[in-house]
Parts: C-alpha cells; structure tokens; sequence
C-alpha cells in the first residue's frame, strides 16, 4: 500500500517519516545486560550512557550470513528539466513489502529476508525520479520460539538491513542530480502488527 509523504529540503537533503501503512508487532529480541548510568552535569543537561562487559553483553540469537544488493534501478525520466525547475520537494510514495523464504539448503533454521522497497518522487511539473530496490540478507534464527520466528523474521532482519537500504536510497538520489533523499528509520513492529490485523477475518464474515 502506497503512503504519501512530504520531505522538507534541508541543506543536507530531504528529510521525512514514511507514514507506511501494512506490515509489523512489538517485538524486542534486545536482550541484552547492560547498565546504564545518568550522566546529568551540573548545567542541568541529562545524558544517558550504556556500557557492559563481554561476559554482560548477550548477542541476538541471528547470525548473518550474507547481505547483498538483489536488484536497483532508478529511473529519472524527466531530468534534465525536473533539475532545473524544481524548486520545492516532492511529493514521495513508497511502498514497502517484507518477503522471507526458508532456507534449509544451505543451512537449517536459515532464510532469506528482502524488503522491497519502490518510491516515486513527483513534482508538479512532473515524475523526478522511480526507484526500485530489493535488499536482501541471509539470515539463521537460532533459540527463538516457533510462535515468536515470524515477528523476528518480519520486524529484527529489516531493521538490520534498513540502515544499508537508507543509504543505497540516498546516494543513488545524489548521483542523480537530486538532493539525498534521507528516509527516517521505519516501524517494521508497527508495519507488522498492521498486517496481522488486516489478515484476520472480519466478525461475522469467518
């Protein structure tokens, strides 16, 4: 499902919350010791610190094998005019999907997770830009009950691979002409829980 969305041109790019619609749950696997200390000065400035010890620090039960580019294109059908009228930002439509497919081949309890990710940015004078892109990371789940595998798959493996889809995203608009375009971190746990609640049957209907 397509969001609409404005980013505001900054001196370092377009900036915006994709306000997606399907997909995530509250689910942490952070689970980790850890303490935490309050830093507050006398200047009344409160800064928060967190420190641990190997023996303290629990990684997640998700190891990554691999994470790789599967397919990009970036299409700018109207430049170079887009370029030199533009002069406020565009509007961007994303849309967003979460696939993840067993892996036992290569290794048990593994799977692949893409997100697939495919903005428009269009200005009244016409389509800026149309970017499609699927990342994708392969992924074991080790120690995670049967009934807890999806959320982790669905909400953990995207969030890790976001910050490398964030920045694949941002320089491709760049080398295109167009200021970066610089996504906000996404709620996959909302995007989630959102997509659960769809799939149930509707009283009265089941």
């Amino acid at each position: 499902m397509l969001a609409t969305e404005n980013f505001l041109q900054s001196g370092r790019g377009w900036r915006g919350g994709p306000i997606l619609v399907p997909q995530p749950g509250v689910f942490s696997m952070t689970n980790k010791k850890a303490k935490a200390k309050d830093q507050t000065n006398g200047g009344g400035d409160g800064k928060i610190s967190v420190e641990g010890t190997n023996q303290e620090l629990k990684s997640l039960p998700i190891t990554i094998h691999a994470q790789y580019l599967k397919d990009l294109s970036f299409e700018c059908p109207n430049s170079p005019a887009v370029l030199i009228k533009q002069k406020l930002s565009p509007e961007i439509d994303v849309d967003l999907k979460v696939n993840a497919e067993s892996m036992a081949d290569f290794k048990e309890n593994s799977y692949e997770v893409s997100v697939i990710i495919v903005i428009k940015a269009e200005t009244a004078d016409g389509i800026a830009f149309i970017s499609d892109l699927t990342y994708a990371g392969l992924f074991t789940i080790e120690g995670v009950p049967e009934d807890s595998l999806e959320p982790v798959l669905m909400i953990e493996c995207p969030r890790l691979l976001f910050p490398f889809i964030r920045a694949i995203i941002g320089h491709a608009a760049r080398d295109a002409g167009f200021p970066p375009l610089m996504l906000n971190p996404l709620d996959f746990a909302d995007l989630y829980r959102r997509n659960k609640a769809a799939a149930q049957p509707v009283a009265g209907n089941a």
